[in-house]
């Protein structure tokens, strides 16, 4: 299990091994079906530069330590201006969009608050968010893991390695 808060601020090389920027954000589509919400881009900023979405083909390797692009893809092709203009209509930033948001506990019946998303890895290492740790009560609260469709109620409508 990965946690969105550990794995934003990683480092993301490029296919050079430079440093291109840090994972910012990351993207999953909330489209009609049933199955798994994958990872399918990353939003990087860089230090005096447009920001990147990247998406996930582009992606060589995704480690504890930092991502690694592939060196088939040249970096600027992914450069952005706007963030909003650049997702598409049913695609969501999982920081930006659910992390500290209320989201209703169907169970409890309840108000809760995302302090952080739930991901797993996959097959062909693709990352699948599977769901939400929340708090109750506020801060100091107790804490627990709500299955994913509990956040996605409030945002529905909206060559080097690493070391």
């Amino acid at each position: 299990m990965l946690l969105l808060s550990r794995i934003t601020g990683q480092e993301v090389l490029g296919p050079d091994g430079r440093v291109a920027g840090r994972v910012a954000d990351l993207t999953v589509r909330l489209d009609k079906q049933a199955g798994p919400h994958l990872v399918e881009r990353l939003l990087v900023r860089r230090h005096r530069a447009p920001d990147l979405l990247v998406p996930w083909a582009a992606i060589e390797s995704f480690e504890n330590t930092c991502v690694l692009v592939r060196d088939t893809d040249d970096l600027t092709t992914f450069a952005i201006t706007s963030t909003t203009d650049a997702l598409d209509d049913d695609e969501i930033l999982l920081v930006r969009d659910v992390l500290d948001t209320q989201i209703v506990d169907l169970v409890g019946q309840r108000l809760a608050r995302v302090a952080d998303v739930v991901l797993t890895r996959i097959a062909d290492d693709r990352l699948e968010l599977v769901g939400a740790e929340v708090g109750f009560g506020g801060v100091g609260g107790d804490s627990a893991c709500a299955d994913w469709r509990l956040a996605t109620a409030r945002t529905a409508s909206r060559g080097p390695t690493c070391t």
